[in-house]
Order: structure tokens, then C-alpha cells, then sequence
């Protein structure tokens, strides 16, 4: 390459910043570090919610309905398996999970039904978890729960509205 000192070092900064590592220039004078321009398209932008943000979205709805049903039971005092509980687990567990999600900065909408998902996943098979730990979930809600559980429902099964629908294994 030829040409003059100050030619050469100015191209040899714009290949620098055109260099796709390039994150941030060092001032030489104060130390900081100074991010590299971006476009106007990259302003703004939020990064599409991950795979693995999704299944724990999933998994924090499932929790929420969990903590719900529990709050139910013992707060409240209103029993799971009567027609409108359902509703009321369902909008409660909504609501802590988006809350929850908000602090956990899960606010794209893919993760917001996710999370819905997880409850309503939940809302008709946790009863399946009864089914094969009954002791613990005796210790975590109360043994009359469990009792009403395993007298209303099956293993294995989809409980919807009132009606055990039993999947084939």
C-alpha cells in the first residue's frame, strides 16, 4: 500500500470499523469505551424471543396455576374441582405469570401465551401429578384435596369442565 502516513491510517480505521468483531473503539485520551455507530434499522429492534425463553415461559404458567390452586385452597378456601374454578385458577395464574414474566423481562407476546399455555396445560392435568405423588402433594395442599383428586378423576386423563377424558397409553 502506498501513500502517505495519514492515508494509510485512515484506511487502515475504516477497516477497522467496517470489521464485523468491531463492538467498540478505546479513547486513547480517557479509556472508555465508545460503541460503534448502528444504523437506524437496528434501533429499536427487540430480539425475537428464543426457544428457551418460550419453555420457560411454559413453565412459570405451570408454576403460576400451581401457586394459584394453592392460594385458592388454603387462602380463599374455594375447591378446584366446582364449575367456575377453573375460570378463577385460570385468570389468577394469568395474572402472576405476567407479573412474574414482567420482572423477568418476558414480555413479548410469544412468551406471554406460552405462558398461558403452561396454565391452562396445567389447569387440566395436574391432577395426573396427584395421581402418582400423593403423599406430597397431602404435605403441600391437604389430604382432602387429594381424596377429592383421585375420587373425581383417573390417571392418565385430560380433566375439562366436570368430564375425565382418558388418554390411551
Amino acid at each position: 500500500m502506498h501513500g502517505t502516513p495519514q492515508l494509510q491510517g485512515f484506511n487502515a480505521r475504516i477497516a477497522r470499523i467496517q470489521d464485523p468483531k468491531f463492538k467498540h473503539v478505546v479513547d486513547p485520551e480517557s479509556g472508555l469505551k465508545i460503541p460503534r455507530r448502528i444504523t437506524r434499522d437496528q434501533v429499536g429492534k427487540k430480539p425475537k424471543a428464543s426457544v428457551m425463553s418460550i419453555m420457560m415461559a411454559f413453565m412459570l404458567g405451570m408454576i403460576s396455576l400451581m401457586g394459584a390452586r394453592y392460594l385458592q385452597i388454603d387462602l380463599i378456601n374455594i375447591q378446584p374441582y366446582f364449575p367456575d374454578a377453573m375460570i378463577a385458577e385460570l385468570v389468577l395464574a394469568g395474572g402472576m405469570a405476567f407479573m412474574i414474566g414482567l420482572f423477568m423481562k418476558m414480555r413479548s407476546v410469544r412468551t406471554m401465551i406460552a405462558q398461558l399455555s403452561g396454565a391452562a396445560v396445567c389447569a387440566v392435568t395436574m391432577h395426573n401429578a396427584v395421581w402418582f405423588a400423593p403423599d406430597q402433594f397431602a404435605l403441600l395442599f391437604s389430604q382432602g384435596y387429594v381424596d377429592q383428586v383421585m375420587s373425581l378423576t383417573d390417571p392418565l386423563s385430560i380433566y375439562l369442565n366436570g368430564t375425565t377424558y382418558a388418554l390411551s397409553v
